[in-house]
């Protein structure tokens, strides 16, 4: 495991010690203006890193990127929701998302 330093749009920088657990971007041929890119990372002490990252090539914006801390990788669709970009997520750590009725 290394240290990882995260930047976050109007927060300081989130430093842990973990490793990358899976990422996926909305722009795989890299050809848009305008993407998004989400990484999981999980840390030394257990916990997971959801990092998400609104990316431009724009001059006039910025990156803006955002970390949350999740205990319990399971609490993670509460984090990301459900997006399409968010279920490739889910498929790469095998993390099955369903509502399930009685």
């Amino acid at each position: 495991m290394k240290t990882i330093n995260l930047e976050r749009s109007g927060q300081p920088a989130l430093e842990f010690t973990g490793e990358l657990v899976a990422g996926v971007t909305s722009n795989p041929h890299d050809d848009k203006d305008r993407w998004t890119e989400l990484q999981l990372y999980k840390t030394n002490s257990g916990r997971y890193v959801m990092h998400v990252l609104g990316q431009t090539v724009l001059p006039d914006e910025h990156v803006r990127a955002k970390a949350d801390v999740i205990d319990d990788i399971e609490k993670l669709p509460g984090v990301l929701g459900y997006t399409n970009l968010a279920k490739q997520l889910y498929a790469k750590i095998n993390l099955v998302v369903k509502e399930t009725l009685d």
